[in-house]
């Protein structure tokens, strides 16, 4: 049995959830949930100190993170990012996988998320992926003839048009335009 973490680290909070089986998307428990505090090294300190209390003792496999920005070609930093800008060009790909003893793999956050619609949701063609949160985001999923998934990242061939509706309907956004959160 495996022990596995997946991190959502977006703008506004991380999730932590942890997997047992990487063939199958069923979790441990609940995830943790925690409003980031925009400090690079108090919030990864919590995702270090939440994996190893939800581990309970045991080694940790791998860890996968979904990122709400660009992330480099060999997919080991981020490297900007609108809705949490402290955390780019940082390494955290290595601090992390320092500081829990094992390999950690990163991608965009709507290019993670699209994926695991791939692969686990009952997809049967090629679709677009849309990630709204604080940041606004899609994806091109695509299914080979296998079944396997790939994804490519359109953010940034459109950012102009991504950017604008990100300013009007994204968590600053509508924070900014009706004086709430976008929980409310």
């Amino acid at each position: 049995m495996a022990n596995i973490f997946s991190i959502d680290l977006g703008g506004t909070n991380t999730r932590i959830a942890q997997f047992t089986d990487p063939e199958r998307a069923e979790m441990v428990g609940v995830p943790v949930r925690r409003r980031n505090t925009h400090i690079y090294e108090g919030d990864l300190a919590w995702i270090v100190e939440t994996a190893f209390s939800i581990s309970d003792g045991l080694p940790i496999d791998a860890l996968g993170i979904g990122v709400p920005g660009r992330v480099t070609d060999d997919k080991t930093d981020m490297v900007a990012s609108n809705n949490l800008p402290e955390w780019a060009n940082r390494g955290f790909c290595a601090d992390l996988s320092s500081a829990l003893g094992c390999p950690v793999y990163m991608d965009n956050d709507g290019v993670a998320a699209g994926l695991g619609e791939g692969y686990f949701g009952d997809i049967q063609s090629d679709f677009h992926y849309l990630i709204w949160g604080t940041g606004i985001s899609n994806v091109l999923v695509t299914l080979d003839s296998n079944g396997n998934a790939s994804a490519t990242y359109l953010r940034p061939d459109y950012r102009d048009h991504f950017e604008a509706w990100e300013n009007e309907c994204g968590g600053a956004g509508l924070l900014r335009t009706y004086g709430k959160p976008g929980e409310q």
